[in-house]
C-alpha cells in the first residue's frame, strides 16, 4: 500500500511539474524576455531503459520548466520542500523525467518512471519507507529494492544520479532492455528528435489496438458498474458519467489500419505551442484521418456553440444570451481557426502556437462575459433560468444517488405496494436531510404522519412561473416500458445504450399533471401519444432534463415520433441532437 502511493506521489509531482506553468499567470513582459528552448535531445543511454514493446512514453525536462524566467513566480520552493521530504530528492534537478506505460492484453498495465539528475542522489534519502519495506538484492553491482509482492513498487540506482521506481515487473523489463541497449520502436522515436520539447509524449497504437479487442465482447449480464450498496464517498456526476463509458469502450473500431504511432510535443516558454504528429501506414490513411480530424473539428465547434448555448440560458430572444453565444464562437475561431491538419505523405501535422497573452486575454475575457451574463441573469430573476436550474440540482441529486447505491432511485415500497416517491429517497442529497430523518419510510405517502410533511415540499420541487396548488410538483419521470422510470426496475448508467445525452430523465410537465411531490406518481408515458401531458407548462418549450446532467429546451411542437425515441433508454435508436 505504501509502495503504491510513494509511485501515485511520484505521478503527481511529475503532473505538477508539467502542468502548472499552463496555469500560471505569465504576462506580455515576461513573455518578451522569454528564449526558445534549447536544442537538445535525450541521452541514448537513458532511452535505452525504454522496453521495446512500450505503449506510451512522457517525457519531460522539470529543471528547464522550473527555472525558466517566464516562471519565475512558480512555486519551486514548494515543489523542492515536497520532494525532499517524501521522496528524498528536489525535483527542481531532475533534468529529465521519463514515464513509461506499457499495455498488457486483459492485464493491469505496467508503469515506470526514469528519473535523471544534475547532481548525485544519497541512496540513504531517497524513498526511505519504500526501501524499508523492500528486498535488497544486487543489479549490475547496484543495490536493487525489490518489492515483496507482486503489486507493489520496486526501487534502483544504476548511478548516482539515475532513479528508477516502478512495479517490479516493469523495472526488471527497463533493465533488461538497458542491458540489451537496443532501442525499441518509441525510443528511436525520440532519438530521431533534435529538438526536444518541453514535454514529449509518444503513442504506440499496435498495443492499444490489441487491449481494445478485448474489450469487445459485450459484458455478461451480471456485470455491475459499481458494487451495490451505499458507500461512503461520493465522487460526484463526473466519475459516474465516465465510468459509465467504459461499457462503451467495446464499440471502438480498429486503430492501426490508419495509424501506426503518435507524437505530441508541448513547449511552455514565450509561447504555448503543442504539436501532434500522427504516423499513418500510408498516404491514404494519413489522408484519411486528414478528412475526419477537419470533420471532427466542425462538429467539436458545433457542440461548443451548442454548450455555450445551454449555459447561457434564457430565452432564444435574449440580446445578452445571444451576444455571449457569438464571443465564445469568435473566441473559438480566434483561437483554433489555424489548427488544421497538414500532410505530408504518410504522416500528418498539427501545431497550436499562440502568444501567452492571447490565451491570457481569452481566459479574461471569457471571465468577463460570465460576470455580464450572471449580473443579467440575477437581474431578471427569470422563472424559465430558476426552473432550468432546479432541473440541475434535482439532476446533480440523482447522480449523488446513484454514486451511492450504484443504481438511480425508485419509488420507495414495501410489500411491493408504493409508499413515497423517489423524491423523498433524494432529499439527502438536496440538503434537506433533516426533513428526509421526519419521514416515516414504512408509511404511505397520505399517512396520518407523512401527510403532514407535503407542505414542507423543497424550493427545488417547485417550478417557478406555473401555477400549482401548494406541496405539488411538475418535475416528474417518464413512467412506461423502455423509460428510466420503468415499474421496479432498478436503472444502472450501462443500462442507456442510447447515450445520456440522448435520452430523458425528468421532465417539467403541463400544471394540470402536477402531483403531490411525496406522492409515487409520475407521467405516465404512451409512446402512441408521447407528448400527452406536455407542451403547455410555458410558452419558451418544453424544460427536459437529460440523463447527463444537462438541461435543454424542447420545442413545445417537436415531433413526437422524435421525443418517443428520446425517451426510451435503449430502442437502439439515438436521435441526432441537431434535431432538437
Amino acid at each position: 500500500m505504501k509502495g503504491s502511493l510513494q509511485l501515485g506521489l511520484v505521478l503527481v509531482v511529475v503532473g505538477l511539474m508539467l502542468y502548472s506553468p499552463m496555469c500560471c499567470w505569465a504576462g506580455e513582459s515576461m513573455a518578451q524576455v522569454s528564449a526558445q528552448p534549447t536544442k537538445s535531445s535525450v541521452d541514448k543511454t537513458l532511452l535505452a531503459y525504454i522496453p521495446p514493446d512500450a505503449t506510451v512514453v512522457l517525457v519531460i525536462q522539470p529543471q528547464r520548466v522550473l527555472t525558466a524566467p517566464e516562471w519565475k513566480l512558480l512555486p519551486t520552493e514548494v515543489f523542492s520542500a515536497l520532494g525532499k521530504q517524501h521522496f528524498g530528492f528536489d525535483p527542481a534537478k531532475m533534468s529529465l523525467g521519463l514515464l513509461v506505460i506499457e499495455l498488457i492484453p486483459e492485464k493491469q498495465p505496467l508503469l515506470g518512471f526514469l528519473g535523471a539528475f544534475v547532481t548525485p542522489l544519497e541512496m540513504e534519502k531517497v524513498f526511505p519507507e519504500l526501501r524499508e519495506y523492500a528486498i535488497q538484492e544486487q543489479v549490475e553491482g547496484r543495490p536493487y529494492y525489490r518489492a515483496s509482492s507482486p503489486e507493489g513498487i520496486s526501487l534502483f540506482l544504476p548511478d548516482q544520479r539515475t532513479l528508477l521506481v516502478g512495479q517490479e515487473q516493469m523495472l526488471r523489463r527497463m533493465v533488461a532492455s538497458r542491458a540489451k541497449a537496443k532501442l525499441g520502436k518509441l525510443a528511436q522515436i525520440l532519438a530521431a528528435m533534435d529538438l526536444l520539447a518541453d514535454a514529449v509524449v509518444v503513442v504506440d497504437f499496435a498495443p492499444i489496438d490489441a487491449a481494445l479487442e478485448t474489450q469487445r465482447v459485450p459484458p455478461a449480464p451480471e456485470w455491475k458498474l459499481l458494487p451495490e450498496g451505499p458507500r461512503r464517498s461520493k465522487p460526484g456526476i463526473g466519475l459516474a458519467l465516465g465510468l459509465s463509458q467504459a461499457a462503451e469502450w467495446q464499440w471502438l473500431p480498429r486503430i492501426t489500419p490508419l495509424i501506426r504511432s503518435a507524437v505530441a510535443e508541448i513547449n511552455l516558454t514565450k509561447e504555448l505551442e503543442i504539436r501532434l504528429t500522427l504516423q499513418a501506414p500510408n498516404e491514404a490513411a494519413a489522408q484519411q484521418w486528414q478528412s475526419q480530424i477537419k470533420s471532427l473539428y466542425q462538429m467539436v465547434k458545433e457542440s461548443w456553440v451548442e454548450d455555450m448555448l445551454r449555459f447561457a440560458g434564457g430565452p432564444k430572444e435574449d440580446p445578452v444570451r445571444q451576444t455571449f453565444v457569438q464571443y465564445m464562437d469568435r473566441v473559438w475561431e480566434e483561437l483554433w481557426a489555424s489548427l488544421q491538419p497538414q500532410q505530408a505523405g504518410a504522416k500528418l501535422t498539427l501545431q497550436f502556437r499562440r502568444p501567452w497573452h492571447d490565451i491570457e486575454r481569452a481566459a479574461i475575457g471569457g471571465a468577463l462575459a460570465y460576470i455580464l451574463l450572471e449580473i443579467n441573469r440575477a437581474y431578471r430573476q427569470d422563472p424559465y433560468v430558476q426552473s432550468m436550474n432546479n432541473l440541475r440540482q434535482i439532476g446533480l441529486a440523482m447522480y449523488n444517488f446513484f454514486n451511492g447505491y450504484a443504481r438511480f432511485p425508485n419509488n420507495i415500497k414495501k410489500d411491493g405496494k408504493p409508499l413515497l416517491s423517489w423524491r423523498v429517497h433524494l432529499l439527502p442529497y438536496l440538503e434537506e436531510q433533516e426533513l428526509y430523518q421526519q419521514f416515516r419510510l414504512d408509511e404511505p405517502w397520505d399517512s396520518p404522519h407523512n401527510r403532514k410533511l407535503i407542505e414542507r415540499m423543497p424550493k427545488v420541487f417547485q417550478s417557478p412561473g406555473i401555477k400549482t396548488k401548494p406541496g405539488m410538483t411538475v418535475y416528474l419521470g417518464l413512467v412506461g416500458e423502455g423509460t428510466l422510470f420503468e415499474g421496479d426496475k432498478k436503472r444502472r448508467l450501462p443500462d442507456i445504450t442510447d447515450g445520456t445525452s440522448n435520452t430523458i430523465m425528468l421532465v417539467e410537465a403541463d400544471p394540470d399533471r402536477a402531483v403531490p411531490w411525496t406522492k409515487p406518481e409520475d407521467l405516465p408515458f404512451d409512446p402512441e401519444k408521447p407528448l400527452a401531458g406536455l407542451g403547455t407548462a410555458r410558452k419558451e418549450g418544453i424544460l427536459v432534463l437529460f440523463c447527463d446532467g444537462s438541461v435543454r429546451l424542447l420545442p413545445s411542437q417537436i415531433d413526437p415520433e422524435t421525443f418517443r425515441r428520446l425517451a426510451i433508454i435503449n430502442d437502439g435508436q439515438p436521435v441526432d441532437r441537431g434535431k432538437f
